[in-house]
């Protein structure tokens, strides 16, 4: 039999190592309108926020029954209006709600197509007291009360697969919530923005389309006819999240620029920061490229284009976009002086740092207002953790 590992942990984690109570002076914002559109300059140095750990579960298989915590597929997780944690579990169809004390509350759903079951479950959502689950598999968002029960349903497109970190809701502001969805149009499947109200169905938009860019993947030809990709490190990517008020952040990873565009594609406020681009090692070149070269090592130099991916110089500043249930963004940088969180006020006002948590890159984060949960990626075993963040 296999041990089972459970922990809830209370130890506080300062991650900061400069002083917490400091009064950074350097930092300076500049907002200028230009032609309609608001431009927000950021520089100097941003206060450091601390991570305060409050809980982390996840069980190991077991051959005995299995474990409260135990999860075969992590698609997403959140906190409830009432401070309960839920997670979204892919392989067994299954929603579980847990208290912050790590005590399973209830279990929802399981496999099937009628009320309360799920074929292919991507992400879970709270809009006032409903509880939304994004049902890829059945075509369908459904309803659930905070007790459990199935409320109804509404549509989404089905027989859609992909990354969960995009397949999913996106809360950014109180009761503000989007989701990722498909429309048709006569020609095309449009990838598209659907906002969920309590009510139902509020709004749609489309997402930023992707611009004209250099090669960031290496496409390879396998012998039996199968084509492989793999990103290219440090390439530059476009990013982009839902905001509020029916805009999306974009970011052309590059440049620590971040535009915020209107529903209907207009520009209407540029948030911009200062920073020291950090160099691109042999090292870090060549871990990058570590699994093209396994893969052209097993396959005895399959056709690929391009085969040897020219190494930048510097690390594009931008690695990831989020938004917080407060509307306030948070960039994922690289920089000279270290990898870090910098959060951003609404209107785009630098307000802090946090250095960066080991999460599974493949599950957003839920941030909060001052709580956050994620994947934990530094074991085999799917794990959740909460945390609570800020100054002081």
């Amino acid at each position: 039999m296999m041990p089972r590992l459970t922990t809830v942990a209370c130890a506080v984690v300062c991650l900061a190592c400069a002083d917490q109570s400091a009064v950074h002076t350097d930092l300076s914002v500049q907002v200028d309108t230009v032609g309609g559109v608001v431009h927000v300059r950021n520089a100097g140095t941003a206060p450091v926020w601390q991570l305060r750990e409050l809980m982390t579960i996840g069980s190991e298989a077991s051959l005995d029954a299995r474990a409260d915590d135990e999860f075969g597929r992590i698609a997403s997780v959140g906190l409830s209006p009432d401070a309960e944690l839920f997670v979204a579990d892919q392989y067994n169809h299954e929603i579980k709600v847990f208290g912050l004390d790590g005590v399973l509350r209830q279990t929802i759903g399981r496999r099937g197509q009628g009320p309360s079951e799920f074929s292919a479950l991507y992400s879970v959502a709270w809009v006032d007291t409903v509880m939304l689950a994004l049902d890829f598999g059945n075509g369908r968002v459904g309803e659930f009360a905070p007790d459990g029960s199935w409320l109804g349903q509404r549509d989404a497109p089905g027989s859609v697969g992909g990354s969960l970190d995009v397949l999913r809701f996106y809360p950014v502001g109180a009761n503000e919530v989007y989701a990722f969805s498909l429309k048709a149009t006569p020609t095309d499947m449009v990838s598209t923005y659907v906002r969920h109200a309590a009510s139902g169905i509020v709004s749609e938009f489309s997402r930023a389309a992707r611009p004209e860019q250099p090669t960031s993947f290496i496409r390879c030809d396998r012998p039996d006819g199968v084509i492989t990709f793999f990103d290219i490190p440090f390439a530059q990517r476009l990013q982009q999240h839902p905001a509020p008020g029916s805009q999306v952040a974009i970011a052309w990873t590059g440049q620590y620029r971040i535009a915020f565009l209107s529903s209907s594609g207009d520009t209407v406020r540029i948030v911009e920061r200062q920073y020291e681009p950090a160099p691109v090692s042999d090292e870090d070149w060549e871990a990058g490229l570590a699994p093209y070269y396994a893969f052209r090592e097993e396959w005895r130099n399959p056709s690929c284009e391009p085969r040897s991916p020219s190494k930048p110089a510097v690390k594009p500043p931008v690695s990831d976009l989020l938004i917080d249930v407060q509307g306030r963004l948070w960039v994922e940088v690289a920089a000279a002086d270290g990898d870090r969180w910098e959060i951003f006020d609404p209107e785009g006002r630098l307000i802090a740092a946090l250095p960066l948590f080991p999460r599974d890159r493949e599950n957003a984060p839920y941030l909060g207002s001052d709580r956050l949960v994620y994947v934990v990626d530094d074991s085999l075993v799917p794990r959740v953790r909460v945390a609570e963040f800020g100054g002081g």
